[in-house]
């Protein structure tokens, strides 16, 4: 076996650990989803009246608009593979951008939306929220905690995309190696099923 084959058999066997990697990440993620909502049912079993009382204090509006910017964005980022499969560089440069853009708009939108919050007196920290019965301080705690995680996937999605968008712009990443940026498009949509689970949990509750 010459030197040349010995390395084309080491990239493959580089590339099929990476991949078998990625897959086992995100099966990690799946099972943190789930976990997170089997605890939150389990909960809410016992809690069903305080959880539905205090999903009054969240807009469904607002949960459904953020709905709206994940969806177009993981949309994007999945029509930027296939422009880029059919060799349109730019274009799918450029709806990568989009989908950073719906990605950051989302987080600014749960920036506000919590920091309202807080100043309405339902943080974590406020005596008079304290005061409240445990069924509704447990409601606010799984949806700071579940919100938080959240967030820093979407944050990291932000970053994926830009990493996929920078190796586009450098060729290395091609219309023959578009399979590459594949892994973070999947990754872009678990963020967003995340947050289709997450949206009629707290915010349609009631």
């Amino acid at each position: 076996m010459t030197s040349t084959e010995n390395t084309g058999v080491k990239t493959i066997e580089s590339s099929k650990s990476v991949r078998l990697g990625f897959w086992l990440f995100l099966f990690c993620e799946l099972l943190l989803i789930g976990g997170m909502l089997i605890v939150f049912a389990l909960n809410k079993l016992d809690f069903t009246a305080e959880f539905r009382t205090e999903s009054l204090q969240l807009s469904p509006i607002l949960g459904a608009f953020n709905t709206f910017l994940l969806i177009t964005g993981t949309s994007m980022f999945a029509l930027s593979v296939i422009s880029l499969k059919k060799e349109k560089k730019y274009l799918s440069i450029f709806l990568q951008f989009l989908a950073i853009i719906f990605a950051v708009w989302f987080l600014l939108n749960r920036w506000l939306e919590l920091n309202s919050l807080w100043l309405a007196g339902f943080s974590l920290s406020d005596e008079k929220f304290l005061q409240k019965v445990p069924g509704e301080i447990l409601f606010f705690k799984f949806f700071y905690a579940m919100n938080l995680v959240h967030i820093v996937h979407v944050f990291a999605t932000v970053l994926i995309v830009k990493l996929a968008s920078f190796q586009i712009i450098r060729n290395r990443i091609t219309s023959e190696s578009y399979d590459k940026i594949q892994g973070a498009g999947v990754f872009y949509h678990i963020v967003t099923i995340m947050w289709l689970f997450f949206y009629p949990l707290f915010y349609l509750l009631a």
